[in-house]
């Protein structure tokens, strides 16, 4: 039964579950696990740090409707934009999928969102209070070189986009 469980790579977990540092210190130790999926969990709880380091190992994680804090997503966003760079000690991790789905994000700057962004190959950020200046500021760091390969940004107030950078991002980007 434990080797059935070191071989476990993905891990989903649902409303009713008690989140927990114990719970995510648990989870970050596991040696397989490389994808998560939290939806509708009291995050509150949870120390912005522990978030950040299981975004530095996993490969894909999913937090939707988790009702993120400002601190927390503040954390998520600075380290996975610092870590790449030359002077860090801290190595980014090989996270290729981010999902926000549902979590107010509208308090990230706009240039360190469309430097994440940029940074993943696939980011989903449906129904997150984007503002049309970080809608704008993702599409344009898009049109330079980007490893995205896929952007869902749907059931956000997209009225004031550029259109002609959003004509740019559904050519240049295979899944929008």
């Amino acid at each position: 039964a434990m080797r059935k469980m070191m071989r476990v790579g993905g891990l989903t977990l649902e409303a009713g579950v008690e989140m927990s540092e114990e719970l995510l210190e648990t989870m970050d130790r596991h040696p397989g696990l490389r994808r998560m999926v939290m939806r509708r969990l009291d995050m509150a709880l949870v120390r912005p740090a522990r978030l950040t380091g299981l975004l530095n190992r996993l490969t894909a994680i999913t937090f939707i409707e988790t009702e993120l804090t400002s601190e927390q997503l503040l954390a998520i966003f600075t380290s996975r934009d610092r870590s790449s760079e030359p002077w860090s000690r801290k190595k980014q991790g090989p996270l290729t999928f981010l999902d926000l789905t549902g979590n107010y994000l509208s308090i990230i700057e706009p240039k360190l969102l469309a430097s994440v962004v940029n940074k993943l190959q696939y980011m989903v950020m449906k129904n997150s209070c984007l503002k049309p200046e970080q809608v704008n500021a993702v599409l344009r760091s898009t049109s330079v070189v980007t490893s995205l390969q896929g952007l869902d940004i749907g059931h956000n107030n997209l009225s004031s986009v550029e259109p002609k950078l959003l004509a740019r991002a559904v050519t240049k980007i295979k899944d929008v």
